[in-house]
């Protein structure tokens, strides 16, 4: 991790964990609820995706010893993910989404697709885990931990103002 600044992990961080582009999807999925349970479903969202990120950091290295990848095979398939992904939200994966949380719990939409992989997406994945095999020392992995920690309150404080203002717009 000796090449790369704090700045760039961050910015990384910020595109894997963003919340710009959970917003419109997040508004779109929870339209029907109400303001409560559109506030808890941001909650979750970001408890999850944060202890699956913390989780990667920690233990990434040991699932690529485990696993025996290298790092170039684990871009490539994020890569392929993420591309999977854009088809299926571009080509018709919005409508099944809107038919999981007609049927199911509304609050399984806060693991997936809203943690899993929109929060946290393919490029955080990947990239936590490559953070993950780059630490060499306890005194690297502080800053990291504590940009994991700021980004996903940045998120439920941009959903629940999102919230707000659809609330406001709606008489609810």
């Amino acid at each position: 991790m000796a090449d790369t600044s704090l700045v760039q992990v961050f910015m990384v961080l910020f595109i894997g964990m963003g919340p710009i582009k959970v917003l419109f999807v997040f508004i779109s999925m929870t339209q029907s609820m109400n303001s409560d349970l559109r506030r808890k479903v941001a909650y979750r969202t970001v408890l999850v995706a944060a202890v699956v990120a913390f989780t990667l950091l920690i233990l990434g290295a040991a699932l690529q010893a485990i696993l025996h990848f290298s790092i170039g095979s684990l871009a490539i398939i994020g890569g392929l993910i993420l591309l999977s992904l854009a088809f299926q939200l571009v080509l018709g994966g919005k409508q099944s989404s809107h038919k999981a949380s007609e049927q199911g719990h509304p609050m399984s939409l806060a693991i997936s697709p809203l943690a899993i992989p929109l929060t946290l997406n393919p490029v955080g994945v990947v990239f936590l885990v490559i953070l993950s095999a780059e630490i060499q020392n306890f005194m690297e992995f502080i800053p990291i931990a504590l940009m994991i920690v700021k980004i996903p309150p940045t998120i439920k404080n941009a959903v629940n103002n999102t919230v707000s203002v659809s609330n406001a717009g709606t008489g609810l």
